[in-house]
């Protein structure tokens, strides 16, 4: 973090409001930006007592001998909220309580957002003297206090951050994040939300990458979707920080989640694609530090593969789950969104109204259908959302986009309206391809053990689940369909 933020951050804190939990918290962060272990907050507890000695917080500190030996400290820390001055004889009961656990703590740390009496000055500096004396004790005043809030700011914009200006609160978060893996809470979310809607020009790309991966790390993007906040200006830069800076800070810090990671890269591309012309995402996607640098850099085919592949491969499998939950042309096993919400509150995150990696999945397209969001599609030409993420064209850019802003106008609805045969028609269709089976009007993907016969017997059921069921219904059933007919078909059985 550098000096910049650490000399302008932390001025104003609000020492007279500060105390009980919330001067807690405030120390509990503080010394878990410190590079404390281990620190557990044993909040609940009233007063001083003879079972836990009247400590807060622990933490545990490791250093290094001058010697380069490792060295474990263990601090116990009281915090003494106070509109006054802390009493001395609360800070000598506090050592004599501590001292009786002399072999478990190396030091006491009495915390508050007051201050300490001169006469209480002088009796530590008497306890410290005494070797015989343990642990020994160190006073945090509001001086002291506020200095270590100036080396580790991020404690206060985390506890207390009304006292920050909000773009320098943003960039402690980033700042730590970057450095810790550490993400923002669901109330910076929140504020900051709240804040850059009303004044998105004062928004940095790399910022929205850290509430991007956030919002996957505390639920729902639909809650506050970051990406609608990508203009056609910060879209290339978006596209590095989704396929650069995330995988680094990932590997760096080793405080983020891979998958999470990979699913906010996706939905950074997601957002990037309707922003940029399609050669240009492709050119960013297929090697990003070529697009920097304008040359090939060292082994880009193993950041390609390692890195952009998984990232564009849960791209198209989160925008296939979600488009084809209200397509009449394909269906399909769910292969990255959950049951729910994989249909209409998917396209939310773009600023749609409205509201688990399968290794084996079921697809099926129906070749005598269109396609639900217009794409010109036939036996030749298949949903792109299906196909393989190694080779992003600019084509396959242009069709992503396609699908992403057809869907933001109308996020469901079309189903019903392709489907327009008769239900007599149709059974009876289908009931003649089982009787005299001939070339399917499906492509079948995934599950390869199923007999070819079994292609006529799905077309009744699909049939029959587009007359009578919601499309949720309908995957589900085709999907446990298909599971019933690879059983039989194990055990050399004929369907009916």
């Amino acid at each position: 973090m550098t000096n910049s933020h650490r000399s302008s951050a932390a001025s104003h804190i609000p020492w007279n409001s500060i105390s009980g939990e919330v001067l807690e918290e405030l120390v509990f962060q503080l010394v878990d930006a410190m590079g404390a272990k281990e620190v557990s907050w044993r909040s609940g507890g009233i007063g001083v007592t003879n079972s836990d000695g009247g400590r807060d917080i622990e933490a545990t500190f490791y250093t290094l001998s001058p010697d380069d030996e490792p060295r474990r400290e263990r601090w116990w820390i009281e915090c003494k909220g106070r509109s006054a001055t802390v009493p001395k004889s609360a800070v000598i009961d506090a050592a004599h309580n501590a001292s009786a656990y002399a072999s478990d703590v190396d030091r006491l740390v009495i915390v508050s957002n007051s201050r300490f009496s001169n006469p209480t000055v002088d009796w530590v500096e008497s306890w410290n003297s005494s070797p015989a004396n343990l642990p020994k004790v160190s006073l945090w005043g509001r001086e002291k206090l506020g200095t270590q809030i100036r080396k580790y700011p991020v404690a206060a914009a985390r506890v207390v951050p009304d006292s920050i200006e909000s773009s320098k609160r943003v960039e402690l978060l980033f700042a730590y994040f970057s450095e810790s893996g550490i993400a923002p809470r669901v109330s910076d979310l929140r504020y900051f939300w709240k804040y850059f809607d009303s004044a998105p020009e004062k928004i940095e790309t790399r910022w929205l990458a850290m509430f991007a991966y956030s919002e996957i790390i505390h639920g729902d993007l639909a809650a506050r979707p970051w990406g609608v906040l990508v203009s056609n200006k910060s879209a290339a830069e978006i596209a590095l920080h989704a396929l650069v800076t995330l995988p680094i800070i990932c590997a760096r810090t080793q405080g983020l989640d891979v998958a999470k990671v990979t699913a906010a890269s996706s939905y950074l591309l997601q957002c990037v694609v309707c922003n940029l012309p399609p050669a240009v995402s492709s050119l960013i996607i297929n090697d990003p530090f070529r697009f920097v640098q304008g040359e090939p850099v060292e082994s880009p085919g193993e950041w390609h593969e390692i890195v952009t592949v998984p990232i564009v491969s849960l791209l198209l499998r989160e925008l296939g789950d979600a488009c084809a939950s209200d397509c009449s042309r394909i269906f399909c096993d769910l292969r990255a969104l959950p049951e729910e919400p994989a249909g209409p509150h998917f396209w939310t995150r773009f600023g749609a109204d409205g509201q688990n990696d399968r290794d084996s999945s079921l697809v099926v397209e129906d070749y005598s259908v269109a396609c639900a969001v217009g794409l010109r599609l036939g036996r030749e030409r298949n949903c792109p959302l299906f196909a393989a993420p190694e080779d992003v064209t600019p084509e396959l850019i242009e069709e992503l986009a396609h699908v992403i802003m057809a869907r933001v106008e109308r996020p469901s609805g079309r189903l019903k309206e392709l489907v327009r045969d008769d239900p007599s028609e149709l059974l009876n269709s289908a009931r003649e391809q089982i009787a005299s089976p001939r070339e399917p009007e499906f492509r079948f993907q995934g599950r390869e053990s199923l007999p070819a016969h079994l292609e006529s017997l799905m077309k009744l059921v699909i049939s029959r689940k587009l007359i009578k069921l919601e499309t949720r219904e309908i995957r589900r059933a085709f999907r446990n369909f298909a599971i019933a007919a690879d059983r039989r078909a194990e055990h050399g059985e004929i369907l009916e």
